[in-house]
């Protein structure tokens, strides 16, 4: 127990030994005992694609040729601890202790695990009634290639995207309850083509936000598989999935008509009740591939055993029916939506290298805000998202929590507070004095141009301005 370089060691009891030849010299055998130390686990392929344990020490392997019973008396073997190198939050999980390879996938039951402190003592013993390949478990979840052995998301971060998304979410939520509030106060604001468009989006993104916040919760989960409500726990995730995907067909039909807006100028024009089609075809689209993942596997909605034990899962898809029904369809509107993006962003660009030299700060304000405006209104911060569940780091979750949880705080600051009308409208509401004076200057503004002949000139300016910049109007139709 106390050398220093000892990684592994397993011996038999001599009561648990003389059991062991006995019955073998009955079967006129003689008992050999054969220790096999593997320095990584390469060789004990798990297929699932991902792991709840993986081993955090040398693998040993324990057998006696020809004997196939389990033993009266566990048999002890030692195990080292690289405590130096564990996260301390790693300890409690569920999995973490000494544990065996079943053929398939490593496991620790039916295995004792004997030591006082995991983070102190540099050797564990552990005890089995039966021969396999040992090793010490450290709990968490792994991607099934991960050759380094790194966990993906350790608790700590879990709980600290947890913190940054319920941050972001209750932002939105209330950017978009002011949206909300906006468009019943001000009738002249919600009759325009773009605000219709945009109260579209908000609805989806509302639905997404209330379900992940309040509804679809870890707790409401676990509570529903727990009483055995399977058939409510596929509608409430199959409700959530239908709501993440309207909202990227809303994004998609947004940068569509981005595209045409900046890019294909000449020539377009809006076909007869777009807005209705558009709603057709957003709302009624994502029902497919929602209709198809709850018809033909259900059963991907349930969260497993570990994520409930783990408080990680919730009614939602998971393995091919999230690749097909959820990731699929996300990645190929976010690389259209970020192809338009950059396209977008070109034109933009070009346009106003063109007349930098009339107000060049004032340009660059806006081709900035037009930048920030178009990312969120896209979705193309869920590209964080994709490389996050590709496993390339924890680093993108962390970006795609501080971005994409804005979204709907984000819409609220460029569509009322940075837009001229709403903000103008709520002005005029707060200080009815101003609406008066308003109204005055406006007048009197009217009368001095049209005398001087200086109002043709100043709507030639406003015109080519408006050609200019995008800014907050990036969505009038």
């Amino acid at each position: 127990m106390e050398e220093p370089d000892l990684q592994v060691a397993g011996f038999l009891p001599t009561t648990l030994w003389e059991h062991v030849r006995l019955r073998m010299q009955r079967n006129g055998t003689t008992p050999v005992v054969v220790l096999k130390v593997y320095g990584h686990d390469a060789l004990f392929v798990d297929p699932k694609l991902e792991q709840t344990a993986k081993p955090f020490s040398k693998i040993l392997s324990i057998s006696i040729p020809g004997f196939k019973e389990k033993f009266p008396e566990p048999l002890p073997f030692l195990l080292r601890n690289r405590f130096d190198y564990m996260d301390a939050s790693l300890v409690a999980q569920p999995g973490t202790g000494c544990g065996y390879w079943n053929y398939s996938t490593w496991v620790n039951g039916g295995i004792q695990t004997d030591v006082k402190d995991l983070l102190t003592q540099s050797v564990i013993q552990c005890r089995t009634e039966h021969l396999t390949q040992f090793s010490f478990l450290l709990g968490g979840s792994y991607k099934q290639v991960d050759i380094s052995g790194d966990v993906l998301i350790t608790p700590i971060h879990m709980r600290a995207l947890d913190i940054i998304s319920l941050i972001g979410c209750s932002l939105s939520l209330v950017g978009l309850l002011c949206i909300w509030v906006t468009a019943g106060l001000f009738k002249s604001w919600r009759t325009l083509a773009s605000t219709k468009i945009l109260l579209n989006l908000c609805v989806a993104l509302t639905l997404q936000m209330v379900l992940f916040v309040f509804v679809n919760t870890e707790d409401m989960s676990a509570e529903l598989v727990e009483d055995s409500l399977y058939v409510d726990c596929v509608i409430l995730g199959a409700f959530m999935q239908y709501s993440i995907l309207v909202l990227f067909m809303w994004m998609l039909i947004i940068a569509m008509l981005q595209f045409q807006r900046y890019v294909t100028v000449i020539g377009i024009e809006r076909p007869k009740r777009y807005i209705l089609k558009s709603a057709i075809v957003a709302w009624g689209l994502p029902l497919i591939p929602t209709l198809l993942v709850a018809c033909i596997n259900p059963r991907s909605y349930i969260p497993t055993e570990y994520e409930i034990q783990a408080s990680s899962g919730i009614c939602y898809p998971s393995g091919l029916g999230l690749a097909l029904g959820v990731i699929v369809p996300i990645t190929a509107i976010v690389i259209a939506n970020l192809t338009i993006f950059i396209y977008v962003f070109y034109s933009i660009s070009h346009t106003l290298n063109q007349a930098m030299h009339r107000n060049e700060k004032k340009m660059i304000v806006k081709q900035i805000r037009l930048s920030i405006l178009l990312f969120f209104l896209l979705g193309i911060s869920w590209i964080f998202g994709l490389f996050a569940y590709m496993q390339a780091g924890v680093f993108f979750s962390y970006l795609f929590c501080l971005t994409a949880t804005l979204q709907g705080f984000v819409l609220f600051i460029y569509f009322v507070i940075l837009d001229e009308v709403p903000r103008g409208a709520w002005l005029n509401l707060l200080h009815p004095q101003r609406k008066k004076a308003s109204g005055k200057r406006t007048t009197e503004l009217q009368s001095i141009t049209a005398s001087t002949g200086l109002e043709s000139g100043r709507s030639e300016q406003q015109r080519d301005e408006n050609a200019q910049s995008a800014g907050h109007t990036a969505m009038n139709a």
